[in-house]
């Protein structure tokens, strides 16, 4: 089986495999860099989560603003205001228009909470349907005399 195929397994959720597992090293400088790598990649997860449920904010303020207002800059600091408009103003934009940033944010954002889901392990679905009785149908009666 080729990687690109192992690619495609893994983006539709198989995670079957028969590619060889790594050797298991329990060195200590293994530990550390996956352990590093995991701070990393939280780190990165944050920053791309704060970016994408900023620009989600876009009804939060009116299309009309060219500024952040005075109370945000009181509540929050003027970068902090600034950085909250510019996220909901990225946000009010149509998708062809939208900042790259902002495409990748959702993009590692979407990603990391699919790894997650995908580690966690299989979800159990479930479908609700709901049964309702309907009334019979009345039909309008005639009466037909055949004795004619």
């Amino acid at each position: 089986m080729t990687l690109a195929k192992h690619v495609v397994n893994a983006a539709a959720g198989e995670m079957k495999t028969d590619l060889p597992m790594p050797p298991e090293d329990s060195s200590l400088a293994h530990v550390n860099s996956q352990v590093g790598l995991q701070e990393l990649e939280d780190t990165l997860f944050k920053r791309a989560f704060e970016v994408t449920t900023g620009a989600m904010a876009y009804a939060d303020m009116p299309w009309d603003w060219q500024e952040p207002s005075q109370e945000w800059i009181d509540d929050l600091g003027k970068e902090a205001a600034w950085r909250k408009f510019r996220l909901i103003k990225a946000g009010q934009l149509p998708t062809s228009h939208a900042p790259a940033g902002l495409k990748v944010a959702t993009a590692i954002t979407m990603a990391h909470m699919n790894t997650r889901a995908v580690q966690r392990g299989p979800q159990l679905a479930v479908n609700v349907v709901v049964l309702t009785e309907q009334p019979e149908k009345k039909y309008p009666e005639q009466i037909v005399d055949v004795d004619e």
